[in-house]
């Protein structure tokens, strides 16, 4: 696996060169990939203890190579990190791996020992199970949460201690959105093919980033008729006509349908995720109804519906050299400026708070100034 150090990430941690880390615990949620391996080697070439690391990743956006390699480095990373039950809703999962894994580490250990105790998550489901410990409040606290899904979570929610709002950042939002919709296309080709599955109408379910980034690049093929549902009145209408699409793209982090809305679609529907969880097409229901299934990343069929990857986001298969290419140290990068930003956070701050802009507009620069970018954003995906 590549260890070099990512430029974007180095260069965050050139902004803070008095800043030393062996007093910050790290704990939480995160995509265990090889580009947030390579982000926390630069940490701990800072001074992050990997003793105070721990680590849980979700099944569909784990390698079980980076969860050995962060353990081999004296990381507390939870070998539940690729557990899957394929008739439980993941989220449902989730909830009982955090309270497994967490629980007893939050109720006994002394943060009050550290500088500064950082929260990371990816959906919200972590940091509102920290809410709730009131034991925790006094403690120096800052949580950052990284996905739009989490920041709906928590924005109208009262907060003992501020979070770093990474989701929602400008840059995240500009950048981020058309490289994941890239990545979401390609991977989705490359299903088609290996299925042999020649959709012809094609339905994007959501306006937001995702939705409205994969929309553009798929209309960019000319291969498709597509239709872009973009709110819940034309969603109604929509599920009205639902059995008139070859192919449905969910990019909504909802439940779409219920289980009768799945007797309307046409015989050989392919439903595709692009956005989190497995909560967009029931995946649980239709994998109950399913043979058996051995991974995450099985591709299923139930009753004339194919459903890619388990329900999962597309975008994370079980290839993993090619779900997390280099441009994703954008995403590193705003991590590491959040982790940075929370180490100097002063107290009394219990609210959302934006990611540093200056330093967002110093990561734009890099990418703005790199042709490879600029060269992913403009091409056919497919």
């Amino acid at each position: 696996m590549q260890t070099l150090p990512l430029p974007y990430v180095e260069m965050i941690c050139s902004l803070f060169p008095n800043q030393n880390l062996d007093h910050v615990r790290i704990i939480g949620i995160q995509t265990l990939l090889p580009t947030t391996f390579r982000m926390f080697l630069s940490l701990f070439n800072r001074g992050l203890k990997p003793s105070n690391v721990t680590l849980l990743g979700n099944c569909y956006s784990t390698s079980p190579e980076v969860v050995a390699d962060f353990q081999s480095l004296g990381c507390d990373v939870a070998n539940l990190s690729t557990a899957f039950d394929p008739e439980v809703p993941y989220d449902d999962a989730l909830q009982r791996y955090l309270r497994d894994y967490f629980q007893e580490r939050i109720c006994t250990e002394n943060f009050s020992s550290y500088s500064k105790v950082v929260i990371m998550d990816a959906g919200g489901e972590f940091l509102e199970r920290m809410l709730v410990q009131t034991n925790l409040s006094s403690f120096n606290l800052v949580g950052v949460e990284q996905t739009t899904y989490g920041y709906n979570k928590l924005k109208d929610r009262h907060l003992p201690f501020p979070v770093i709002n990474v989701g929602r950042s400008e840059l995240k939002l500009k950048y981020e959105a058309p490289l994941v919709a890239s990545c979401v296309v390609s991977k989705l080709a490359e299903k088609l093919h290996r299925l042999s599955k020649l959709p012809k109408s094609v339905a994007v379910i959501g306006a937001g980033p995702i939705g409205n980034a994969v929309y553009s690049f798929l209309k960019k093929t000319n291969r498709f008729s597509i239709t872009h549902v973009k709110g819940s009145q034309e969603f109604n209408g929509f599920l009205e006509r639902s059995g008139e699409f070859d192919m449905i793209i969910g990019c909504t982090g909802k439940t779409l349908f219920e289980p009768d809305d799945f007797t309307r679609l046409k015989s050989g529907v392919v439903l595709v995720c692009a956005s989190y969880s497995d909560k967009e097409f029931n995946a649980a229901y239709l994998r109950r109804k399913a043979p058996k299934i051995i991974s995450c990343h099985d591709d299923i069929d139930i009753n004339g519906i194919c459903l890619l990857n388990c329900g999962f986001p597309i975008n994370f298969d079980d290839h993993y050299e090619t779900v997390d290419p280099e441009y994703f140290q954008i995403t590193r990068s705003l991590l590491t400026t959040a982790i940075f930003q929370a180490i100097n956070l002063g107290k009394g701050v219990n609210q959302l708070v934006d990611l540093d802009i200056a330093v967002q507009k110093r990561i734009e620069s890099s990418i703005l100034s790199d042709p490879s970018y600029q060269a992913i954003l403009s091409s056919d995906p497919g």
